[in-house]
């Protein structure tokens, strides 16, 4: 979408209040009025935060969603990740909040 023309109000608004501003969802091209854009149960933002594709429910193609692998503690980016090693993704997110 062009948003050339948006007001800068606009731009900074986050219409879907998922932590993204409405300009940071057309970057991502996320939707801005649905938090999760492809369902999976991680938010917009999370995902961005996360490195996971938010309009991919499963970023690494392996069969299981990337919430499934977060909160499994496995690695949403890593098709051949073997299960729980080290500390799980989740927690580690949760330490940047």
């Amino acid at each position: 979408m062009d948003l050339s023309r948006a007001g800068e109000a606009w731009l900074k608004s986050d219409f879907d209040n998922d932590g993204l501003t409405n300009s940071e969802e057309d970057e991502a091209g996320t939707s801005y009025g649905n938090p999760d854009s492809d369902a999976d149960g991680l938010s917009d933002s999370e995902e961005v935060e996360l490195g996971t594709d938010p309009n991919n429910v499963d970023s690494d193609g392996d069969g299981a969603t990337d919430y499934e692998e977060v909160n499994d503690g496995t690695d949403p980016l890593d098709y051949g990740d073997p299960g729980q090693t080290g500390l799980p993704i989740w927690l580690l997110y949760q330490a940047t909040q």
